[in-house]
């Protein structure tokens, strides 16, 4: 149980949304309301666009655009183990029986492969940082993409990439920044880092491009043996470095963390 007030932050938000706000909202605050009631309150109130037999309109796609951006948004303001039932209620969606739908002419079991959930955190990840993105609500962002590559089917170890460059492979100018991304990158390390691990496979060009290093790094622009030694170090020198304690003492541990995983 976590202890808001949470707030529904998205601009003129929908009845879908102020709904879906509602239903996460009072779970993550109480003991007493299970994830499987609340999956399946969420696939009730998408259940017309979902289980049309046209299916494969804008009305589908609306509503996985809707729930995805409250997900976001309540994941923002939550303390860890609110983060943690969060995921719990997209695990319970797991087991509703499969539909599946058609999303940008692709067919896909909605809450299986969750489409458009990555989409819609590659927009979260927009702006970093800017005025109205508060230091915990990044490092929550993160933790939450983090908890899901480690318990559901997504495979974005681009975002994992993205802060762990931020934080480690570039000196950052602002302090509070860097700071900011190395307490972020921790999250990626402590919850998903055997997940992180497993993606260490080839990528192609375009993936490459993507995940081009930082001015520190000069290795493969992939997930691989090299990169992760690298950030391991990284996290080594962060935590003898002056700076804020509490994030040193992550960054320590990071490290010790990623000592115990073997990759190669």
């Amino acid at each position: 149980m976590t202890r808001g007030p949470y707030s529904l932050r998205l601009k003129s938000p929908s009845e879908t949304e102020t709904r879906l706000f509602t239903l996460l909202s009072d779970y993550v605050q109480s003991t007493s309301i299970p994830a499987a009631t609340v999956a399946q309150s969420i696939h009730e109130l998408g259940q017309t666009p979902i289980s049309s037999s046209h299916n494969d309109g804008p009305s589908v796609e609306s509503f996985l655009w809707e729930t995805w951006a409250v997900f976001i948004d309540l994941a923002k303001q939550l303390p860890s183990n609110g983060l943690d039932r969060l995921v719990d209620v997209l695990q319970a969606l797991t087991a509703i029986p499969v539909s599946t739908v058609t999303v940008w002419e692709s067919k896909s079991k909605v809450w299986t492969d969750f489409p458009i959930l990555g989409p819609s955190m590659r927009e979260a990840w927009i702006n970093t940082d800017s005025p109205e993105e508060t230091r915990t609500e990044w490092v929550n962002l993160n933790s939450f993409a983090a908890r899901l590559l480690a318990s559901l089917s997504v495979t974005w170890v681009n975002f994992a990439v993205w802060t762990m460059r931020d934080a480690l492979e570039n000196r950052g100018d602002d302090k509070d920044i860097s700071t900011m991304h190395v307490d972020a990158a921790t999250e990626w390390v402590l919850h998903a880092g055997k997940e992180l691990v497993g993606c260490a496979t080839s990528t192609n060009q375009n993936e490459e491009r993507a995940l081009a290093g930082g001015k520190l790094y000069h290795g493969p622009a992939k997930m691989c043996a090299e990169r992760w030694d690298f950030w391991k170090k990284r996290f080594g020198e962060v935590a003898e470095a002056p700076g804020d304690d509490r994030v040193k003492a992550k960054a320590k541990k990071a490290q010790e963390a990623m000592e115990a995983i073997t990759i190669g």
